[in-house]
């Protein structure tokens, strides 16, 4: 059986240019197991594209800061899994989901 990790590689995606990510930044409510968020802006259309397919860390487009934000100020279930390029050695990371997350068009009052 095929582990998360490695499909996690497999479907990741760069995010190149701000163009790739869904268009609406309106605060809207996430859920998952344990807990849930209003978010909006880039970290509503990251998390957007999250549900969708894992992210490679290094990108064009500096995510870092945002998935950070997700994980540490809205509890968000993001890991980040790391590899190694058995060819040059070099390691590289994937963000990707841990649980299911749900979204809910009404936004909760956002802070």
């Amino acid at each position: 059986m095929e582990q998360w990790k490695d499909r996690a590689l497999r479907d990741a995606v760069h995010v190149d240019s701000r163009t790739q990510l869904p268009k609406d930044k309106k605060p809207a409510w996430f859920h998952w197991d344990g807990g849930g968020a209003t978010v909006k802006g880039t970290e509503r259309q990251l998390l957007q594209l999250l549900m969708r397919k894992p992210l490679f860390c290094a990108s064009r487009m500096a995510i870092s800061a945002y998935v950070d934000r997700l994980r540490n100020d809205h509890g968000a279930p993001i890991t980040t899994y790391f590899y190694t390029n058995p060819e040059t050695g070099g390691r590289y990371g994937v963000y990707a989901l841990t649980k299911p997350i749900r979204l809910t068009e009404r936004a909760k009052e956002y802070a």
